[in-house]
């Protein structure tokens, strides 16, 4: 969050609450005593499934409704439970930047996600919509969809992931600029027993997670986990900084992150509800916004806090209803530490507070013959969306904003068969969004069936984002420190306008045999209207305008591979090409070309599961210069029945100890941020 950035207490360290840890000490202990008997692993593993089982899987984030994947208006891509766990990721970004077009960046604070040949450095990830069972999770204040540590699910609680690349804003609205993520969390039936993981790793790294469902006789369930985990990070060396007064560029206990999580999940009937809480704490080595530099008081928090009640159902003639209601609270909170005119503390207090409540209906119908109809509404009243920034002794306010807003949409959806082979998919909805713009967002798409094995679609559509309460409403307001002294300090601009983009794409997908599956795409987008934070040439003032466009050509290609022992492997090659009409201080810190390969195999009879995740990444533009590209490899080894009731699995990242960094944003005096060397990971699952 563009911060100076701000804590509960202004001298106060980065809160390192221990309840979370009590709790889950208890919690173990109840389950414990419950007497379950101990059980085999609760999920099928879907990526030991042949390529033809996984073919048939049905997606229905692309079009809100339940179809085959090779019938989506989209090139989707799916990640499962078994492919998280062969492959030890912890994070929904290192899940996602797995699949072809997406690649992650990580600036020491927050994870961020690009696509396709876009990424901005300094960019919050509010291009990208992000579901929990179809439940919006972006903040209000940010728009951002959280990819990192902050995010606010337990990986280990992901049943599967829908990406639906492309414009989403003909069925989803606002932020569904470059596509769609969907979140699947796991059921009750899942964890029949209780379940506890401890993990131990490198850089200090400890957690603790439990789970437990329950499920009757008439289909009534109830799912309870908790997570938690602590890092201390490492000492990182920094050569800007490289002083005797910086310790030498060495930022020491500067590094530290620590998270938890809660989730219930209770269904019976139709109805569902589900209660999602996260609270995550995250050290600042890097002196990001001209702070002083290997002080270990700086820090971020963000907390969020969300519940939705889900129901379905079907009536007469071929109509399905189904809709839910939600309801969430966001915070944020940050400490910068300066040093002031004669060496003194100056504390900078950075806080946002927000608090909502969103509700959503649909209708499907097929009762017409060769149609599948959707109709639907969307509505989120945001309640509180409050933003300031202070100084501390001496006071200065750089921000005071609180407001509320509402936005809503009416959607449209059809899915005609023209006979056996040929589907035509158009969507078209209307946004009315806070300040009251307004906005139509087309799709269509043509999907072709040459013959049982081959797909080929033709995809056009627009999106739209609309300017979040931070690039509109964050800092001072026009007219305040005239002149040439307000050098750096941030500025309001409510007359900010919406981004657009257009994207039209060609994908073919291909079967060879019964276990392999080709997916080749090319696609042509064109945003403007982009958002860019601009200094004012007059007065030195930072303010957000619309002055960017960007034009972007690319291709991908992949292919899936599985075998019947429950070896798979997946690879993948993308390029993308940019051309910017844009402002200097506008960077696209995107590769231009990205290779993936993700191999699993079983060993010893099935006894282990080996995971081997490899990526390469092009060289990027940093904001002072170019950032070199890399391969990055990560090994994990598994063993689900280490014992009857017991797994293990100990995971490398970084396989070969590479050096390698991210582009930084314009918060920083560096370049490029150096990203972590070799680590690992253990961790132990044990079934009560």
């Amino acid at each position: 969050m563009p911060r100076p950035s701000a804590p509960p207490s202004p001298v106060t360290a980065p809160l390192r609450q221990p309840w979370p840890l009590r709790m889950a000490v208890a919690t173990a202990l109840a389950l414990a005593g419950t007497g379950a008997i101990a059980a085999e692993p609760s999920a099928a593993d879907l990526a030991a499934l042949p390529i033809e089982h996984l073919l048939d899987l049905e997606v229905s984030t692309a079009s809100r409704f339940r179809q085959d994947a090779r019938a989506a208006p989209s090139a989707v891509r799916v990640v499962t439970a078994g492919q998280i766990r062969d492959h030890g990721w912890r994070t929904l970004g290192e899940a996602l930047t797995s699949l072809p077009g997406l690649f992650g960046s990580h600036d020491r604070n927050y994870a961020y996600l690009g696509a396709r040949g876009f990424m901005r450095p300094g960019d919050f990830d509010s291009r990208f919509l992000v579901l929990v069972d179809g439940v919006r999770v972006n903040d209000p204040i940010y728009d951002q969809g959280s990819t990192g540590t902050d995010f606010v699910l337990d990986m280990d609680l992901v049943e599967r992931i829908e990406y639906v690349p492309g414009p989403g804003s003909s069925v989803y609205g606002s932020s569904a600029f470059f596509g769609v993520v969907n979140v699947m969390t796991r059921d009750a039936a899942d964890y029949p027993v209780p379940e506890l993981r401890l993990a131990y790793g490198s850089d200090g790294h400890r957690g603790m997670a439990l789970r437990r469902g329950w499920r009757d006789a008439h289909g009534r369930e109830l799912l309870l986990a908790a997570s938690a985990f602590a890092r201390d990070g490492r000492d990182l060396y920094f050569p800007e900084f490289d002083t005797p007064a910086d310790n030498h560029g060495i930022a020491v206990a500067n590094d530290d992150d620590s998270a938890h999580r809660l989730l219930l999940k209770a269904g019976a009937g139709g109805f569902g509800v589900t209660l999602l809480h996260a609270s995550r704490s995250k050290g600042i080595p890097t002196a990001s916004y001209a702070q002083r530099f290997n002080d270990p008081r700086p820090y971020t928090r963000d907390v969020r806090s969300q519940a939705a009640i889900a129901w379905q159902g079907d009536t007469a003639g071929g109509l399905a209803l189904s809709g839910h209601l939600s309801a969430g609270r966001f915070a944020y909170d940050g400490l910068y530490v300066y040093d002031g005119e004669t060496g003194e503390d100056v504390l900078n207090i950075d806080r946002s507070r927000a608090r909502w409540a969103g509700a959503s209906f649909q209708a499907l119908s097929t009762a017409l013959a060769g149609h599948t109809l959707v109709v639907g509404a969307d509505a989120r009243w945001d309640q509180r969306l409050r933003q300031f920034n202070v100084d501390l002794d001496p006071f200065w306010s750089y921000a005071d904003d609180s407001r509320s807003a509402h936005r809503y949409g009416l959607f449209v959806e059809d899915e005609i068969a023209l006979g056996s082979r040929l589907l035509v998919n158009a969507g078209l909805r209307y946004d009315v969004e806070f300040e009251g713009a307004r906005r139509f967002s087309p799709r269509l798409a043509l999907i072709w069936h040459p013959s049982e094995r081959d797909t080929l679609k033709a995809i056009v559509g627009e999106a739209f984002r609309t300017p979040n309460a931070y690039e509109r409403y964050y800092g001072i307001a026009e007219g305040e420190l005239e002149g040439g002294d307000g050098e750096g300090v941030q500025r309001a601009n409510p007359d900010l306008g919406s981004e657009r983009i257009r994207t039209t794409e060609l994908a073919y997908l291909r079967t060879l045999g019964a276990y392999t599956r080709l997916q080749a795409s090319a696609y042509r987008y064109r945003s403007r209207d982009l958002v860019t934070q601009v200094a004012d040439p007059d007065n030195g003032q930072l303010v957000f305008e619309n002055t960017d466009s960007v034009q972007v050509t690319g291709a991908e290609f992949g292919v899936e591979r599985s075998w019947p022992g429950g070896a798979t492997l997946r690879a993948s090659w993308e390029w993308a090409h940019l051309d910017l009409d844009a402002s200097e201080a506008a960077v696209m810190a995107a590769p231009e070309r990205m290779a993936k390969l993700q191999l699993a195999l079983p060993l010893f009879d099935g006894a282990m599961r080996a995971g081997l995740d490899a990526r390469h990444l092009s060289a990027r533009d940093g904001l002072y210069g170019p950032v070199p590209g890399h391969w990055l490899s990560n090994l994990t080894l598994r063993w689900p029945r280490l014992t009857p009731r017991t797994g293990l699995s100990a995971s490398v990242y970084n396989l070969f100890d590479r050096r390698y960094a991210d582009p930084a944003g314009p918060a920083f005096v560096q370049n490029a941020i150096e990203q972590d060397g070799r680590r690992f990971l253990l961790q132990l699952e044990h079934r009560f």
